[in-house]
């Protein structure tokens, strides 16, 4: 395994602050110790760690108030619109009927630090302010583990080994309308431009294309930064 595998976690760190186990315990506990927050901006920050850490944690948002109100208190962030949080109703299998559209309005302003990801309109609406039916669904649907850098495409360059196997690699948890809606949609249009024969100088610069894209604004830069740490790894593995 080579050095930057093994100095990855390090090198988040620093992008990072460790959560206090003895103020937020039972967050420390249903992790294992094995999480960390962003620095915040603005009170606000991210929750970063291992797939399948985050996943659990996810799962445990839907019923565990004190979990929500620990999340509440360390001001961690599940979006990037306050109401981007916890589950606040049932678990449905499908949208439904969506009837009619609403009006929309501008919606900046919901935006936590007013920032917006860079491929995405202005005050652009997202389905569930423009129908009941999608604002139902997603209020009912379990925050996800998002790969900061997509699985899909670690595995298109056969790196999804050591640090970067799929349950261990670094994520964010997020909302999971943004997560599927928005995320995953940019990520796909990435997907076509890796494979397992891409050299150094190639993969450098298409990740470099794929960090701007997901990560530049300032709400998300500090995911942008541990997907650079994570970009190093993969690209000192790879040929000239």
């Amino acid at each position: 395994m080579a050095n930057q595998d093994y100095d990855m976690w390090t090198h988040i760190f620093r992008n990072c602050e460790r959560l206090s186990i003895k103020d937020y315990s039972i967050l420390g506990q249903l992790a294992n110790r094995n999480v960390l927050v962003t620095i915040p901006i603005e009170d606000q920050c991210w929750l970063i760690g291992p797939y399948n850490t985050l996943t659990s944690v996810g799962s445990a948002l839907r019923s565990d108030v004190n979990l929500q109100l620990e999340f509440q208190s360390v001001g961690i962030r599940l979006g990037d619109r306050r109401t981007d949080s916890a589950p606040t109703g049932p678990w449905r299998r499908r949208i439904g009927d969506r009837g009619s559209a609403q009006s929309t309005q501008d919606y900046t302003n919901q935006r936590l630090n007013h920032s917006r990801p860079t491929t995405r309109p202005i005050g652009s609406a997202r389905q569930t302010n423009r129908f009941a039916a999608d604002a139902a669904f997603w209020a009912g649907r379990t925050p996800e583990a998002h790969h900061i850098i997509e699985d899909n495409i670690v595995e298109a360059m056969h790196q999804a080994f050591g640090v970067l196997k799929h349950d261990y690699a670094p994520c964010v948890l997020l909302f999971a309308e943004l997560h599927q809606r928005w995320i995953n949609r940019v990520a796909n249009q990435h997907r076509p431009k890796f494979n397992a024969s891409m050299t150094k100088n190639t993969a450098n610069t298409n990740l470099d294309l794929y960090i701007r894209d997901l990560y530049s604004s300032p709400a998300f830069r500090p995911i942008g930064s541990i997907a650079k740490v994570i970009r190093d790894v993969i690209v000192a593995r790879l040929p000239q």
